[in-house]
């Protein structure tokens, strides 16, 4: 019962403070290298897939604006790219607030606490 209210809200949380990926700039040559040249490997990907879980929507829109970023476009293109990242991080937000309330209904006390000495609920 709490296993997979469990990994949505983990997926989430993770998804809107950056992703793994995003946290760490590899998407944009790894460990913060600036560029794309020289980002994760195919392999590196799909293993960090299989430990994090698929992309969200706003992984997607993450990823998106770095490759608008990285092929240096008109201004219009970056504003419509940072645009769709704002309005996938709120919807984003959005399904985090209604995952951790489903997940804090099958909570024990002593769960919740855990859950929020993680950083997953509030």
């Amino acid at each position: 019962v709490l296993g997979p209210r469990f990994n949505k809200v983990q997926a989430l949380t993770r998804s809107v403070n950056g992703g793994a990926a995003g946290m760490l700039g590899m998407g944009r040559g790894g460990m913060g290298a600036p560029g794309g040249q020289a980002g994760m490997s195919d392999v590196m990907t799909r293993g960090l897939a299989a430990i994090m879980g698929e992309p969200t929507d706003l992984d997607k829109a993450r990823d998106r604006l770095y490759a608008v970023l990285d092929n240096s476009p008109a201004i219009t293109e970056i504003q419509a790219a940072v645009k769709a990242f704002r309005d996938a991080k709120e919807k984003t937000r959005r399904e985090l607030a209604a995952a951790q309330a489903d997940l804090k209904k099958v909570c024990t006390v002593q769960q919740e606490a855990t859950l929020v000495a993680m950083g997953l609920l509030d």
